[in-house]
């Protein structure tokens, strides 16, 4: 008797033709399980169908604050993702973030105003940013300082914009020694007291320490940056996004000792937005209004030599005050939602070994990236979309002898 006669002798109570589709059903499951384990299991929740979501951060209390420009709404998440609170009829946001008493900040495209809403009420106050000669401005980014003072970016122009809400003082930084435009996003390195930024015409990562009053600029040895993302490695240094070079840049700082490290994207959009960090791992979002990838880092896996680079210090820029000028008040609608969170999987492109690069839905352009307690967040732009990836989480039982 043969090993398949012998097989089908030995189970009598399913006919053959019922027992290979059992096995054909096996072999599907297991296919299924094989391409679930290269991808990434997410689950989506939609947003406003015509909005258009950008940025996302995190309140230091652990929820997500969400921008939506187009929509005219920031939604603040829960960390769970269970429940939220959506607040519309606010303007074109950009940027919003909460500050440690729970006031949400944001930029007000519309109005070009600096944005203080109340998360109790809705109410809102708009500070006017003043303008260029010629109303160029862009508006972008913001930060909060150690002091609870909010930090806007100028696209357009090479000034930043500081609002000391306890003196109610627009303070502008005059960058203008060093180039004639700005940069995108900001960061407040709170534990070392450091402003990054970025030279957007000039190609440079910026740093400014109000501590020594100093400015100081870095510039790969020939060649350029394109740098969106920025955020702190909790040790003096930053992780940064570089669409010119297609990398994840990273710039170590031990003690007066400075290295920067480059990571090419091996795979998948080279385009960078946003960069978080997760453990000791990158994530990053990259595309176009056409496609997107999101992908992990892990620098402990990877070898790379060190990039040179140029540093030069110039004296801090000059710093003019006024009072700040309240252009108008209004109140937001509030709106409580609980969200539908549906399964999805994003497929794992091939890429060498400290990478997992992840391809998308069509139309897919994730743009806000964070982690947070467990749970990574994306913004898809482009299907109007909040996806979260839950990771597992493990428990280390040690073994007992007795």
């Amino acid at each position: 008797m043969t090993l398949n006669r012998l097989f089908f002798h030995f189970l009598p109570r399913f006919s053959r033709s019922g027992l290979l589709a059992l096995v054909l059903a096996l072999l599907f499951t297991i296919s299924i399980a094989t391409a679930q384990t290269n991808s990434l299991t997410v689950e989506e929740t939609a947003l406003n169908p015509d909005g258009l979501g950008y940025e996302i951060n995190l309140s230091p209390d652990g929820k997500i604050v969400l921008s939506d420009f187009d929509g005219g709404e920031i939604r603040i998440y829960t960390a769970d993702g269970s429940q939220a609170v959506i607040f519309s009829g606010v303007g074109l946001v950009s940027d919003a973030r909460a500050d440690t008493n729970g006031t949400i900040w944001y930029i007000e495209e519309g109005r070009q105003c600096l944005g203080e809403m109340n998360p109790i009420n809705g109410e809102v106050k708009c500070w006017e940013l003043p303008l260029a000669p010629d109303s160029s401005n862009i508006f972008y980014g913001t930060t909060l300082d150690g002091a609870g003072r909010v930090w806007v970016s100028d696209l357009a122009n090479p000034i930043l914009f500081r609002f000391d809400s306890a003196t109610t003082k627009m303070c502008a930084l005059d960058a203008s020694s060093l180039t004639s435009d700005g940069g995108y996003y900001l960061m407040f390195d709170n534990y070392n007291e450091i402003l990054w930024f970025a030279d957007y015409t000039n190609y440079r990562l910026l740093s400014f320490n109000e501590n020594d009053n100093q400015l100081s600029s870095y510039k790969v040895t020939n060649g350029n940056f394109k740098i969106e993302g920025i955020i702190s490695d909790q040790e003096g240094g930053v992780w940064f996004t570089d669409s010119f070079n297609g990398s994840i840049g990273h710039l170590v700082r031990t003690g007066t000792e400075e290295t920067l490290y480059q990571y090419p994207i091996p795979a998948g959009d080279s385009d960078l937005k946003m960069l978080t960090k997760e453990n000791m791992r990158i994530w990053y979002s990259a595309g176009d209004v056409s496609s997107g990838t999101i992908g992990m880092l892990d620098p402990a896996l990877m070898t790379v030599s060190e990039t040179a680079f140029t540093k030069e210090i110039f004296p801090g820029p000059s710093f003019t005050c006024q009072d700040a000028v309240l252009i108008e008040e209004f109140t937001a609608a509030r709106t409580e939602l609980t969200p539908d969170w549906i399964s999805k999987y994003y497929e794992q492109i091939v890429a060498p070994e400290g990478w997992s690069i992840y391809s998308m839905p069509a139309y897919f352009f994730p743009w806000g990236i964070q982690y947070s307690d467990g749970v990574l967040w994306i913004v898809d732009q482009g299907n109007q979309k909040l996806a979260r990836h839950i990771f597992e989480q493990y428990v280390y039982i040690p073994l007992i002898k007795r």
